[in-house]
């Protein structure tokens, strides 16, 4: 089967095939790149006349989708990656935002004069 391939200025190499495929090959991320960027590299894109496409990553999952929209895990991921950021707030309390859109709310501490009905009802 007969395919063209040419290699663009980042690297990528791009390969278009006689049945109507093409396939984009990357270069692995950088040693500078942060750990999202490591964790989320495409290693390889195969995209079929139908608008299927599988898409191969450096940390070994490997996914379809089809119209741009993921459709299922072939190998699914070993691991999601997660950014947690966490504030502490003026009253004691503490909050924590999760990149995936996720959030959780801490009560702050008990104070000292807390009565046993105010601790019964804390939310913690």
């Amino acid at each position: 089967m007969g395919s063209f391939s040419f290699t663009k200025d980042d690297g990528t190499i791009y390969t278009s095939w006689e049945d109507g495929r093409y396939t984009y090959d990357f270069l692995s991320p950088p040693q500078t790149a942060t750990d999202f960027e490591k964790a989320t590299a495409r290693r390889r894109e195969e995209w079929f006349p139908n608008e299927t496409a599988i898409i191969s990553y450096f940390n070994g999952t490997v996914a379809e989708f089809r119209n741009s929209e993921f459709i299922r895990y072939i190998n699914p991921p070993k691991a999601f990656f997660i950014i947690i950021t966490t504030r502490m707030n003026t009253d004691g309390s503490i909050e924590k935002f999760f990149s995936n859109g996720t959030s959780q709310w801490f009560a702050p501490l008990p104070g000292k004069n807390e009565t046993a009905e105010q601790f019964a009802f804390r939310v913690a």
